[in-house]
Formats: C-alpha cells, sequence, structure tokens
C-alpha cells in the first residue's frame, strides 16, 4: 500500500509541476480565459499558486508515513473544492471597502493551505515520535 501511495503522490507532483509550468506560461504572456463574457485571469494565478504549494507539501510528504499523509488528504480534499468554489464565486474587481477581490482570495486561500497543512504534518508527525520514546542514554544511571 504504501509504495502505491508513493506512486501516486510522484504522478500528483509531476501534474502540478505541468499546471504550475503551463500557468506561469500563460501567466507571462497575458493569456486569459473568457467564460460567458467573465475573465478568468486570476483563475490562472489559482493554477499557478495552488500547485507551487502542492509541490511544497508533496515533497515534505513524500517522507513521511502513510498515516499522516492520509491527515492531511482527509483536510486537502475539502479545502481545495471549497477554495475553487470562493476563488470562482469571488468578484473579479473588488467593489466594497474590504478589498476582497480574487487575487486576494487566491492568495490568502493559498497562504493559509500552506499554513494548515503544514500544522496538520507538524501535528501528526510530532504526535507519532511521542508514541516511541526514545532509548535511554548509556552510562548516566
Amino acid at each position: 500500500m504504501k509504495n502505491k501511495l508513493k506512486k501516486t503522490f510522484m504522478v500528483s507532483l509531476l501534474l502540478a509541476v505541468f499546471i504550475l509550468i503551463l500557468s506561469y506560461y500563460l501567466i507571462k504572456n497575458g493569456s486569459y480565459l473568457e467564460f460567458f463574457g467573465i475573465h478568468f485571469d486570476e483563475f490562472f494565478q489559482a493554477l499557478f499558486f495552488f500547485p507551487a504549494v502542492i509541490v511544497v507539501i508533496s515533497i515534505i510528504l513524500f517522507f513521511t508515513k502513510e498515516n499522516i499523509i492520509k491527515s492531511w488528504f482527509r483536510f486537502a480534499k475539502y479545502y481545495v473544492a471549497i477554495s475553487a468554489i470562493l476563488i470562482v464565486l469571488s468578484p473579479s474587481i473588488d467593489g466594497s471597502i474590504f478589498g476582497f477581490d480574487r487575487e486576494f482570495t487566491v492568495w490568502s486561500l493559498a497562504f493559509f493551505f500552506l499554513l494548515i497543512s503544514l500544522i496538520i504534518i507538524a501535528r501528526k508527525w510530532w504526535k507519532e515520535r511521542s508514541h516511541f520514546p526514545s532509548p535511554p542514554l548509556g552510562g548516566l544511571d
């Protein structure tokens, strides 16, 4: 099972790197997507920032145990789906005093995804590490 999980992570890592390169190219060239009159240029920013975060998290998770990966994945599958909905529903240009446009939404959701992911990984790693006490130091009796 562990080998299958590692292969799945490698495929997702390669896919994230591909999306990262593609979105960087599209942002650099000023390309944008128009769908029913709505410009999705911020959509490419989301395609750039979330895969960048996922690449970092995947590299960290590659060296962890299976139960830590499963705990993180339970969080990630809901967070990414809710984030996608929030990004699509957020306004392209802000008209309020709060300053929540689509670009700010993408930046903040990607930052919180990274922060919460690192907290989950560290907490699970620390909890697992504390279950196995270190051997006593020799000669200190």
